[in-house]
């Protein structure tokens, strides 16, 4: 894509990324516990985020499913769940952990620590 077109202010980041699809355009919005992603003029059905590791990578997902990713480090709990769009474990031999599909052309994903 082209230069991203960053604002923010007291409460939000913005990030405008224009890709190399005509009008198309990445955008995410974060704050403090969560970001809003989603794809200007490209259908959901077209677009995902797809996390992959090393084969063989120790990794610190404990679920993945639906809505919620829960994870562990040391003794520290975390989970991030997804108000818009879905988690999918993919698990393969090509690295391939999950995927986030968007749901109503958006992924929300809001972070949480502690359990």
């Amino acid at each position: 894509g082209e230069s991203p077109e960053i604002t923010h202010d007291d409460e939000r980041l913005c990030v405008k990324w224009p890709l190399k699809i005509a009008n198309a355009c990445f955008i995410m919005t974060f704050e403090e516990d969560r970001v809003v992603m989603e794809c200007e003029n490209i259908p959901a059905s077209r677009w995902y985020l797809e996390l992959s590791a090393r084969v063989g990578a120790e990794l610190p997902f404990i679920k993945i499913a639906g809505t919620c990713v829960d994870a562990r480090v040391k003794d520290f709990d975390y989970s991030v769940s997804c108000k818009g769009g879905d988690f999918v474990a993919c698990n393969d031999d090509e690295g391939r952990v999950f995927k986030v599909v968007p749901r109503d052309e958006k992924i929300s994903l809001i972070f949480r620590s502690g359990k």
